[in-house]
């Protein structure tokens, strides 16, 4: 893969936008439901310091890839992520997800280019209200996108970061948020088909008032794969512990470089 001197803003031969920046290992970053890459900024911009190089996709229907139409299963958008992978020549990736993103991770039937995965908060179905949310996003979908981002963060997280989330969440289209909680509302993980023979870490807050962390747990015991626990009261650990997933996921791209 040719690593650019700059950050590159790009579009994949499917459709999808995203940002290539830094050189060394390689890690893909995959955000989360009705979020996009622009919540990777502070974990994107450590790495490439660190000597990684990083993507940063945004799924189909998110972000800039907005036009594209919204997938129906995580194993589409998990086709989009490989093939975007075999578009770059990408060898020994580590993949890093958080939430429906790890879903996303964990869905793929293709991992030859993968070294390791880098599962946060996965989501389960039997521990959200799925189906009453569909009635409260037809009721108001701006409402219900400020609450939901408002609510991924502790109470004490600045105004700012509160409106910059809210202004993420309201800007996926009804059609992508409501694609999106059609694949959450049957998605168990501990359910899923392990395809992958690489290292994989689940990740969880410890007190993640959206996503008990029992549910990492759960899959860290039934696919083989580590436990990784970050003292945290917030399902957004990426923003709300920013220092100690970056360093999870240093230490995981280190292993790799043989």
């Amino acid at each position: 893969m040719t690593q650019p001197a700059v950050a590159t803003a790009r579009i994949s031969r499917r459709g999808l936008h995203y940002v290539l920046d830094g050189a060394g290992p390689v890690v893909v970053l995959i955000h989360g439901w009705c979020l996009n890459r622009q919540v990777w900024m502070y974990l994107e911009h450590a790495l490439v310091a660190g000597g990684r190089t990083v993507i940063t996709p945004d799924l189909a229907g998110y972000g800039e890839s907005a036009g594209l139409r919204p997938r129906t299963s995580l194993a589409d958008h998990a086709d989009d992520l490989t093939d975007l992978l075999d578009e770059l020549d990408v060898s020994q990736a580590v993949l890093a997800g958080f939430a429906f993103g790890a879903g996303v991770i964990c869905s793929a039937s293709d991992y030859r280019r993968i070294g390791a995965l880098v599962s946060i908060a996965i989501p389960s179905a039997a521990t959200a209200p799925y189906d009453r949310m569909r009635g409260a996003i037809m009721k108001d979908w701006p409402r219900f996108a400020a609450r939901s981002a408002q609510a991924i963060v502790p109470s004490q997280t600045s105004a700012e970061t509160k409106d910059w989330l809210s202004r993420m969440f309201g800007a996926t289209s009804l059609g992508a948020a409501l694609a999106g909680l059609d694949i959450l509302r049957l998605f168990e993980p501990v359910e899923m088909v392990k395809r992958w023979d690489v290292p994989a870490y689940f990740v969880h807050g410890s007190d993640d008032p959206i996503v008990p962390a029992t549910v990492s747990q759960e899959c860290a015991k039934q696919f083989g794969g580590q436990y990784v626990e970050v003292a945290s009261a917030a399902h957004l650990v990426v923003i709300d512990q920013k220092e100690a997933v970056q360093a999870i996921v240093e230490d995981v791209a280190g292993a790799r470089v043989v």
